[in-house]
């Protein structure tokens, strides 16, 4: 992972520690579910997803059922997010 994969990695577990509010971050892991492990429900996702888009905006805009279905831990989610940070733009 690079500086960059990171930071993003960092982002994201910040915004989750926050959403919980009684986890700190030191007990967190990427790699934990965000439903199973976490606890997280449809309320703390939509919190989750709006802080990232808060914090990240140049990732666009996260989809609700994407992180209901695809998204199930917070590696995933610092994946799309760098994965939209480091696009390269179509040649037209």
């Amino acid at each position: 992972m690079n500086a960059q994969h990171s930071a993003v990695a960092e982002t994201v577990l910040e915004a989750v520690a926050e959403v919980l509010e009684d986890v700190p971050i030191e007990r967190l892991s990427l790699d934990l579910t965000l439903r199973g492990d976490l606890g997280f429900d449809s309320i703390m996702l939509m919190r989750l997803k709006f802080m990232l888009e808060q914090r990240v905006p140049e990732a666009g805009t996260l989809v609700l059922r994407d992180m209901v279905d695809n998204l199930v831990t917070p590696r995933a989610v610092a994946d799309l997010l760098y994965s939209r940070l480091t696009r390269v733009p179509a040649v037209r």
